[in-house]
């Protein structure tokens, strides 16, 4: 059996060198990586990486082009066709899969039955530490904190999934008033789906969509991910620089009650 990663890369480095490395080394065959028009050390280091670790590491790089998350992402899993993969896990360059002691994602992917399609695991938001340093190794051992979902806003989340919530906002507006943070919202659970022609990913592999309709897949209990929420303040900059720049040419706005936040 052959699982593929695939992530996607714009000014990540060192997280990406990092979260490339933990899947290569712990879960996955061959890692297929979009460098997204860096201008950081993305670049370099990628082709560090790929003297490193041979075949197993496939780079891609695309021009700053418009660039839409769900479509690029099928497109990668088409191309990744050749590397013959039975499973895909798709995955940010913030994130690091852990499995239980007892198991491995192989072990869990190799005991799934045929007819099941994807399986469904948890995101935890974790605490990244003052000084960290993506660029320094050590620093990634003392980000040990996971955040503790706000009950009040999770109950309001889960029962009417990212509709209109207290005093008429969003939780987008929530956040963007002050009245909440990014760690008081329970993150969406992610899936890795099996291979297949008929098959696609949504945007952020949030849930996998075939043509009889959406796949929630299975959860998988034995593995969770660990999302660096903005573990610099260098990486938050960037992100709201980002947001400045979408919400200056007229980028929709997410629709947020699209996403499963189940982690059952």
């Amino acid at each position: 059996m052959k699982i593929v990663g695939i992530v996607f890369a714009k000014n990540e480095w060192g997280l990406i060198a990092v979260s490339i490395s933990h899947a290569l080394i712990n879960h996955v065959d061959e890692v297929y990586v979009v460098n997204h028009a860096s201008t950081d050390q993305t670049f370099n280091g990628l082709n560090h990486l790929k003297k490193l670790w041979g075949e197993r590491l496939h780079i891609i790089t695309i021009n700053n082009i418009g660039f839409f998350q769900e479509e690029a992402t099928n497109t990668i899993i088409q191309i990744s066709k050749k590397s013959n993969p039975d499973w895909i896990y798709v995955f940010d360059a913030d994130e690091f899969l852990l499995a239980d002691e007892s198991t491995s994602l192989k072990k869990i992917l190799s005991n799934t039955e045929k007819c099941c399609q994807a399986i469904r695991y948890t995101v935890n938001n974790y605490i990244s530490t003052r000084h960290f340093n993506d660029l320094i190794l050590d620093n990634y051992k003392d980000i040990i904190y996971k955040s503790v979902i706000n009950p009040d806003i999770e109950k309001k989340v889960n029962k009417r999934s990212y509709k209109r919530l207290t005093k008429n906002k969003t939780i987008p507006e929530l956040i963007y008033d002050g009245d909440a943070t990014f760690f008081d919202i329970p993150f969406p659970s992610k899936v890795i789906i099996r291979f297949s022609n008929f098959l696609q990913i949504t945007a952020g592999a949030h849930a996998a969509r075939h043509f009889n309709g959406n796949i929630q897949g299975k959860h998988a209990k034995e593995i969770e991910a660990v999302h660096l929420t903005y573990p610099t303040k260098k990486r938050l900059l960037n992100k709201a620089e980002r947001g400045k720049f979408l919400i200056k040419t007229n980028f929709p706005q997410a629709m947020a009650g699209k996403i499963n936040l189940s982690t059952k």
